[in-house]
């Protein structure tokens, strides 16, 4: 029972971040001691590894940010995480009676199935928006985003939308156009 915990409480979070994961449990057998990785995966506490773990890590935090390049790490993702998740549930279920192949596969099925379940919130919220498909704004002749129609209506001072906020955003949009792209 421990093996199986240890294999699910490692594997799992390899499905939100493979390489954070690889390189804790790098780092925790190399410089720490606490996991006795096996022969087999003795590899990852060699500094090498190690350094280019943390530099993948870096890349990926960069390449999450950048909204064209986010839905390739997505991808890329799919591969890499259940394979990250079957390596650290070996290593952690090393030490106890859990069955490599076993520990394998209980870690690559549940870093997939946590990373499909971060993809879709991600698709859903992100890409899409909570009130469903959201398509991106659309550009006018000049590069700029066209207003949404509530905003048209502020410029236009509609009472309707008459308020100290909206006459902040007024005069805030007033002073964008005024400026022009910087």
């Amino acid at each position: 029972m421990a093996g199986l915990l240890t294999a699910v409480g490692l594997a799992a979070p390899a499905g939100l971040n493979a390489y954070l994961v690889l390189l804790i449990v790098g780092l925790a057998a190399r410089v720490a001691g606490t996991i006795v990785l096996p022969p087999a995966l003795a590899w990852l506490g060699n500094p090498w590894v190690l350094v280019a773990l943390g530099a993948a890590l870096t890349a990926e935090i960069f390449i999450t940010k950048m909204p064209r390049l986010a839905p390739a790490s997505e991808r890329i993702g799919l591969a890499v995480r259940p394979i990250a998740g079957a390596l650290v549930a070996m290593a952690g279920a090393a030490a106890t009676d859990l069955a490599p192949v076993a520990a394998a596969a209980i870690g690559a099925v549940c870093a997939g199935a946590v990373h499909l379940l971060k993809a879709a919130v991600r698709a859903r919220v992100v890409y899409q928006g909570p009130a469903g498909a959201i398509k991106p704004p659309r550009r006018s002749s000049r590069g700029f985003a066209r207003p949404s129609a509530s905003i048209r209506a502020a410029a236009a001072n509609d009472p309707k939308h008459d308020s100290p906020e909206m006459a902040a955003l007024r005069a805030k949009m007033f002073m964008t156009l005024r400026r022009g792209p910087h």
